[in-house]
């Protein structure tokens, strides 16, 4: 994951240092973390806070890359900053963290809730939000999607789920509130959801035609942007049950609808936050996968829209 922070708030984060969330925060960025520092190199050295980050917590371990600014004009964001720089289509910039100095802008983007964003004086707020109990518990004591998943923000929900669709009586009873749940995060900015499915497992009730413009219908309420969008893609190449937003991943062990489900009690949960390296690059390699099937899909409906796949 990469982070992109300015001057003033790597300082504000160094003042935080006595605060029971730093050790955590700043070893996450040590450890797991790609960051581009917007400053020039040479400030580390006329900066006692800098220095002192630098010296404990700033070098890298685990491979991560540090880069610095040469000139304003080599920060990220490009300045002034524009309340859609994130906008141009590349997951790159939709799963990364951004620490600016700039109230209005950050105020603004964060109210949107698409991408992790803070301005100074909210470096802990922003990481310790990547930082969760991953501890694997088991589904049945999950009563609501509501109440288990994290409110981090989110431009793209991918599902993998071979009997998403396969018992018309569990889907309807659960009324697609995993989906409705997730693109109520995001506020007036559209959602683009992707559910992959196995072909041959669907209940021959259901018209997947038709259940993707209802369930679109679901997010575009939700998200309140009309550019919202839904696809449904059948396959033979999953097993696994897996959902993939921008900043983490849910490990599921059945399908992902709770109520009248038959939920076995050894079926578990697990969110994998994409700050921690490795959870990140099994998503990334899961998304390898599920680009393979949007390629080359059994079948395909919907608006065949996503930030992270290709159709």
């Amino acid at each position: 994951m990469k982070l992109y922070i300015d001057k003033s708030n790597l300082i504000s984060l160094v003042n935080s240092k006595n605060s029971p969330e730093f050790m955590d925060c700043a070893d996450l960025i040590r450890r797991h973390f790609d960051v581009k520092y917007n400053f020039p190199k040479n400030d580390v050295k006329t900066e006692e806070h800098l220095m002192a980050w630098f010296s404990k917590y700033g070098q890298g371990v685990g491979g991560n890359a540090l880069y610095f600014s040469n000139d304003d004009g080599d920060k990220f964001p490009p300045r002034p900053v524009k309340s859609n720089f994130y906008n141009n289509g590349t997951s790159d910039l939709l799963t990364s963290v951004y620490l600016l100095d700039d109230e209005h802008i950050c105020d603004v983007i964060s109210s949107k809730s698409c991408i992790l964003i803070g301005k100074k004086g909210e470096e802990l707020k922003v990481l310790t939000g990547l930082i969760m109990d991953n501890t694997e518990i088991p589904a049945v004591k999950i009563t609501s999607w509501g109440d288990y998943l994290p409110k981090l923000p989110l431009t793209d929900i991918i599902i993998s789920d071979n009997h998403y669709f396969k018992s018309q009586e569990a889907y309807k009873k659960n009324d697609n509130d995993l989906i409705r749940f997730l693109s109520n995060i995001p506020k007036d900015s559209p959602v683009n959801v992707i559910i992959i499915t196995k072909e041959g497992e669907i209940d021959k009730n259901l018209n997947l035609e038709e259940e993707q413009r209802k369930i679109k219908e679901i997010v575009k309420k939700a998200s309140g942007s009309t550019k919202s969008s839904v696809t449904i893609v059948t396959t033979y190449k999953s097993h696994d049950r897996s959902l993939i937003t921008n900043y983490y991943r849910i490990k599921h062990g059945s399908c992902f609808h709770l109520k009248s489900n038959g939920l076995k009690s050894d079926v578990t949960t697990e969110i994998k936050s994409h700050g921690k390296k490795q959870n990140e690059e099994m998503s990334k390699y899961l998304l390898s996968i599920y680009q393979e099937i949007a390629s080359s899909p059994v079948r395909c409906y919907g608006d065949k829209k996503s930030n992270f796949l290709n159709f």
